[in-house]
């Protein structure tokens, strides 16, 4: 998995950012972020970085794969959260991003590796990405 921060030989586009609030809703009996929570924050992120890039509010992509590192709980006290991401690689028809979760105090709390795959909706299958997508992936 490749770390925030690290192009592990490879160009990576720019690190972009978003903040999140954390939801009641979202916290367990412990008291911090349930696990499942995050790909359900990483997942909106990202959303929120393509759709724009895209030019379409419901971006044709699907989840090929998720790896998520707990390394430190996110409670509601250190709420808000940021989210940053940034590509690692672009292919024929998948990307691949790695993913950081930073609460409110500025601790890492979790970093992500996941690669995305362009969809067809109508055929229900993989597609290539284009070549507007592709350069899209990797704008600031």
């Amino acid at each position: 998995m490749t770390e925030i921060g690290s192009t592990a030989g490879r160009a990576a586009g720019p690190l972009w950012s978003m903040t999140v609030d954390v939801w009641a809703r979202d916290v367990d009996y412990l008291g911090h972020l349930t696990a499942v929570a995050y790909p359900v924050v990483y997942e909106e992120a990202f959303y929120r970085f393509l759709a724009p890039r895209w030019g379409h509010s419901e971006p044709s992509f699907v989840n090929a794969e998720l790896a998520v590192r707990y390394l430190h709980e996110v409670v509601l006290d250190a709420s808000p959260i940021t989210v940053s991401l940034r590509i690692e690689h672009v292919g024929t028809s998948s990307f691949r991003t790695a993913a950081s979760i930073t609460d409110a105090l500025g601790t890492l709390c979790s970093t992500a590796s996941t690669r995305y795959v362009a969809w067809d909706r109508a055929a229900r299958r993989s597609r290539r990405l284009t070549d507007r997508e592709r350069r899209a992936l990797l704008e600031p």
